[in-house]
């Protein structure tokens, strides 16, 4: 396979990246941090009271659905010599017992009625044994120790049941576990299709107990096709292992959050919104999709970012994401690439370092998103920041052009992580040393907070990799990143000794890969894309699928440093409101503000001025703590040799 290179470009000028088949990665994070000296944002000007783009039901862990394999094969031994059933019925019985004791669960089996698949109803032989809910454990003891293996293998109809049991709203996730191929229509492929149409926050995860390779393709596909995971389990430990792994980040609040707003092909007609979170739910979008970013002062800083997930058998994605006038100018424009079930992301920024004078007094920008691959079938997250006029610019750092690379210390004893699967849910880590575990085709998140003045490394090491792990090795390409509050990609292209982002998978030990951002100053958000901030980092660390790889759990440790002191960062001075421009054409959406399931109200200090609402006791203006959630894309190499973005030299 070839290399993918992602190339960012620079402000009026576009270089899109290439790609040749090989990983691309994404990842993102949410929490924020409120830095010592922050450049005060601008908060949203609308006095209409906010609204989640999510329900209530958002905010805490998804409904889950266990669906399990009650087919006639489950009578057979598993690698280790018990039956299958037997296997499932131990791993399930202490997967119950980890369950939160806020999470909504519910167990519906297959296969469990009808003998023969020539006998009436045996492609419909699905039952809900226990409704979902909280408080129903010993429930789901009793009917998992009644289990028993029976019939045929119906998997499409129990998942479109599943979903039907688990509503079209709120974060869902359903969890099937089999031991074979589907012997009735409809195809589960096809149903794990149409049910990720509702959305970024419905997954099917898939456990495939000792199965053979034909099963295992039709397995990974129904993941692939439901956002989620497959994971390989031959024994009971192993499935116990999955079925945690699969509850615990089902447990884990992940919900996509913004003001709902739909963008316009034409951008006369593009719809009004400010500095915050932004959902636009139009699948696919329009190739060329506006939104006019309403400006709140003159010379203010506006960094605007866009984010989607890929689907997962879509291939290779690019999109752009420009800040534009009104009278056809380009201020700044980012690339982002993205690759199967990965996300897509780029950011653009228009700073007092932008030597285009209508681009900083115009007091409405338009953000031009361009999907240049396929279109996206979800939902696109937009991040639209707004900081205040700087006063001392003369007085920065000017912008970085080279990385000192600082090796992570290790420090002492390692901390167990799962990690998260998006920018919302990414797992919160301070410095330190960590170990976890990773599936082939899973992609890890961790934030990290970082100030002005520093730089955060990240390294990732594989130990030995022996027994059915060191399977994984042949052929996999492992890869590391950072990405910014802004949404961008933020590690150093060039670094002093030169590091290696990703790597092929071996099998000694060796294999490590390593990630740093420059030292974060204001005059480096425009040279890197928006990705100059100070807030929360993502961290995302990605083990690659070729065909046929197991997906066993494979170990890692990981070493996170934020070195460098702590500087004031810019001073700002009193912003000026901007006059609006009149249109006749775009009418102002609400302004999005925190909510429950916004991450923007999250990890800030509590000392720190936070957003407050007209009618407030202080009567003031609303303002909003400078919180940046980061997501990004970073394109990694793949196949055989080591390559990197934009012509990055490497080292194994």
């Amino acid at each position: 396979m070839g290399d993918i290179m992602a190339s960012r470009t620079r402000r009026g000028r576009r270089v899109h990246s290439l790609a040749l088949a090989g990983l691309v990665l994404a990842a993102f994070a949410a929490t924020a941090i409120t830095p010592i000296a922050p450049i005060a944002p601008i908060a949203p000007s609308s006095a209409a009271a906010p609204t989640a783009a999510v329900d209530d039901e958002g905010a805490g862990p998804a409904r889950m659905m266990l669906v399990l394999d009650s087919s006639g094969s489950m009578k057979e031994r598993a690698d280790g010599g018990e039956t299958k059933v037997s296997a499932a019925k131990g791993a399930l019985d202490t997967v119950i017992s980890q369950l939160p004791d806020d999470q909504d669960v519910g167990l519906r089996v297959y296969g469990a009625t009808v003998f023969s698949g020539d006998q009436p109803g045996a492609c419909t032989d699905s039952q809900q044994v226990v409704p979902l809910g909280t408080g129903n454990r010993k429930a789901l003891r009793r009917e998992v120790a009644k289990y028993k293996p029976y019939g045929e293998t119906p998997i499409g109809y129990a998942l479109q049941e599943a979903g039907k049991d688990l509503g079209e709203t709120g974060r869902r996730t359903i969890v099937l576990v089999s031991d074979g191929e589907p012997t009735c229509e409809p195809d589960p492929c096809d149903v794990a299709r149409e049910l990720s149409r509702q959305g970024i926050d419905l997954h099917i995860d898939v456990v495939g107990l000792d199965v053979d390779d034909a099963a295992r393709r039709k397995l990974t596909c129904i993941a692939d096709a439901g956002n989620g995971t497959y994971y390989d389990a031959s024994n009971r430990t192993e499935l116990r292992d999955s079925l945690s792994a699969v509850s615990r980040r089902a447990a884990r609040p992940y919900t996509p959050v913004g003001r709902v707003v739909t963008g316009a092909a034409d951008p006369a007609s593009a719809p009004v919104i400010t500095a915050g979170d932004w959902l636009d739910p139009t699948t696919p979008p329009a190739k060329d999709t506006y939104y006019a970013v309403e400006r709140s002062a003159e010379g203010s800083t506006l960094i605007a970012g866009a984010a989607y997930r890929v689907a997962a058998e879509g291939g290779v994605d690019n999109l752009d994401v420009s800040l534009e006038t009104e009278g056809g100018s380009t201020c700044s424009i980012g690339n982002g690439v993205g690759d199967q079930g990965g996300l897509a992301s780029a950011a653009a920024s228009v700073t007092p370092y932008t030597s285009d004078e209508d681009c900083l007094t115009a007091s409405r920008l338009l953000l031009h998103i361009e999907y240049l691959g396929n279109p996206p079938q979800t939902p696109t997250e937009i991040r639209v920041t707004e900081l205040h006029p700087v006063e001392d610019l003369e007085t920065l750092p000017e912008a970085s052009t080279s990385t000192a690379w600082i090796q992570p210390p290790a420090t002492g004893r390692r901390t167990e992580v799962s990690g998260g699967v998006s920018f919302l849910d990414a797992e919160q880590l301070t410095p330190g040393s960590y170990r976890g575990t990773i599936v082939p085709g899973e992609l890890l998140t961790f934030s990290v907070d970082a100030d002005w003045g520093q730089q955060v490394a990240v390294s990732a090491r594989y130990p030995a990799l022996r027994g059915e792990s060191a399977e994984v090795a042949d052929g996999t390409t492992t890869a590391a990143g950072i990405y910014a509050p802004s949404r961008a990609s933020a590690e150093a292209v060039f670094t002093e000794p030169s590091t290696s982002a990703s790597d092929l998978l071996l099998k000694d030990g060796n294999t490590r890969v390593e990630a740093t951002t420059p030292v974060i100053n204001f005059a480096n958000i425009e040279r890197e894309d928006a990705a100059s901030l100070s807030g929360a980092y993502t961290i995302v660390l990605r083990l690659d699928r070729p065909a046929g790889t197991p997906s066993i759990a494979v170990p890692f440790e990981l070493e996170v440093d934020v070195s460098g002191t702590p500087t004031t960062g810019p001073s700002v001075v009193e912003a000026e409101p901007a006059t609006p421009e009149p249109s006749d054409t775009a009418e102002p959406s609400e302004a999005p503000s925190p909510t429950a399931a916004n991450p923007a109200t999250e990890g800030t200090d509590p000392t720190q001025e936070t957003a407050s609402s007209p009618g407030d006791d202080d009567g003031g203006p609303s303002r909003l703590s400078l919180v940046l959630g980061g997501l990004g894309v970073a394109a990694l190499a793949a196949a055989v040799v080591l390559g990197l973005r934009r012509a990055r030299t490497t080292s194994s």
